[in-house]
Parts: C-alpha cells; structure tokens; sequence
C-alpha cells in the first residue's frame, strides 16, 4: 500500500495474448514488462505485468481483500525453471483503455500516441503489435460495463 488507502493493482498474463488476471502488489518498483511470481489456484506460476494502476480504495476494479498479493518478481533462476515461457508478451499498441462512469471504453490511438509508446519499449523484451488501423484513431472499439 502506498499512502493513506492507496492500492496498486497489477495485470498479469500467464501467456502472450491470454487472459489478464489482477493482483496487488506493495512493490512500488513493479512495472509493465516485468515477469513476477504470482499464486494461482494451488501453485504458484510466472507470469508477465501489463498493466500497472494505483486505485483508492473506494475505486478498487476487485475487492482489495479477495485480491491476491504478488510474491516477488522473478528471478533468473524461476525464469529457468519455466523455459517455455516466452518473455515477448505482444503488446497492442494501437488501443488505450479509459476508466468511464459505467465500465470501460477501448479506444483506437493515433500515430502519435503509437510513437510515444514505441519509444518507450525501444529495445525491450515486447513484441508491439498494431491491431487496428490509425484511420480509426478515437474511435471506440469495445465497451465494457461494470
């Protein structure tokens, strides 16, 4: 937690293209790309954060206390006991997700918010995909209600 009823919330994917799933974390040094250690179910798997939010507790996406905490990140030697995972989660950079009074609007980017997101994973371990056109840019693709 950081400051006064401060959550961090975390997306993890287990596999590129997946489902995302949320944690918490109190790691503040956690951020997209990252590979952590999560609990599922009874075991404990590796997964890839793509996505990282800070939530007041009166606006939590899941109740703070049914939501499981992340571990640690991973380390190398984890990484080597899950070699099949492949660490270039595709990440779609032609959509942007925003928070509305009733759920979510995905929404298609514009060149220039694409650039600035290619800048910013230049030389990374991310795969950038594009999976709608910049002709479409502002328009709402997907909604969904709370």
């Amino acid at each position: 937690m950081f400051g006064f009823g401060t959550y961090t919330y975390v997306s993890v994917c287990f596999r590129p293209g997946a489902q995302s799933y949320s944690y918490r974390t109190t790691d503040s040094s956690v951020k997209v790309g990252d590979m952590v250690v999560v609990p599922a179910g009874n075991e404990e798997k590796i997964g890839s954060v793509t996505a990282v939010e800070k939530y007041k507790k009166s606006n939590v996406p899941y109740p703070v206390e049914k939501t499981k905490l992340v571990i640690r990140k991973a380390t190398k030697a984890d990484m080597e006991k899950n070699p099949e995972l492949d660490m270039r989660v595709p990440m779609d950079i032609s959509t942007t997700s925003f928070k509305t009074e009733t759920g979510y609007r995905i929404v298609v980017l514009g060149q220039k918010d694409r650039e600035t997101i290619k800048k910013q994973f230049a030389g990374k371990n991310v795969k950038l995909i594009e999976k709608y056109p910049v002709s479409m840019a502002g328009q709402v693709v997907r909604e969904i209600k709370k």
